[in-house]
């Protein structure tokens, strides 16, 4: 139960776990930052931290402890977490986003008790849960699980010729060199972009080789025990 392992599978089911909570969380802050002036900021807002300071216990600790009156860390605290939120969502160094998320909802959830519920401190431990998870599937490196792939190739019409070749009918000797020319300068592009997908394709591979295949499966069970709960 708690010491098999999973397999491939079982490591893209949580690479689904993080796109979607990724996608959960991005919803949710965001509409929070529409509302960050109204509610959180040092000099208009409602709840700023000077204030509900007063109600926090000493050890629920926040960094806008260190600057209450400072909007710039208000506002890069929130931004920040957007962007990890979004670069969680991309699969780009998920495990640094997934600590860079749940480092944010720590101080958020410390800078006042009023707006949170139970709700805030699940997603906030799923944040953590994440950070025992397998994050390196379905990212923008293997094309988000083969969802979306990469075109490469040159436009050709439905006789299979370059859509260029079609502008240029056969004429004068004037026209036949300028056609010529125009030829090789395509052929040159093509062949820079061959390389180009084969060097794609190559980093490809090497990205999906080193893809994680198996994974304890005792952080899955703690997660699906804490659903259950």
């Amino acid at each position: 139960f708690f010491h098999a392992r999973t397999g491939p599978k079982g490591c893209r089911i949580a690479g689904y776990i993080r796109f979607a909570y990724a996608i959960i969380f991005l919803y949710s802050r965001t509409l929070l930052a529409l509302e960050l002036p109204f509610l959180f900021d040092p000099q208009t807002g409602v709840m700023p931290y000077r204030v509900t300071k007063n109600d926090m216990e000493p050890f629920e600790w926040s960094v806008f402890q260190f600057a209450p009156e400072s909007r710039v860390l208000v506002y890069g605290m929130v931004y920040l977490g957007l962007l990890n939120g979004f670069l969680l969502l991309l699969g780009i160094a998920p495990r640094l986003q997934a600590f860079g998320v749940f480092f944010f909802l720590h101080n958020v959830h410390n800078h006042d008790w009023v707006l949170w519920d139970k709700q805030e401190d699940m997603v906030r431990i799923w944040a953590f849960m994440l950070l025992l998870l397998p994050l390196d599937h379905i990212t923008v490196h293997d094309g988000f699980g083969g969802w979306v792939k990469p075109y490469f190739g040159l436009l050709k019409n439905k006789h299979g010729k370059n859509q260029a070749d079609q502008y240029h009918p056969q004429g004068s000797g004037m026209q036949q060199r300028r056609l010529k020319q125009e030829r090789d300068i395509e052929n040159d592009s093509q062949d820079v972009e061959m390389e180009g997908k084969a060097v794609a394709s190559s980093t490809l591979n090497e990205q999906l080789q080193q893809q994680t295949t198996s994974w304890p499966m005792w952080p899955f069970r703690i997660w699906q025990i804490y659903i259950c709960i």
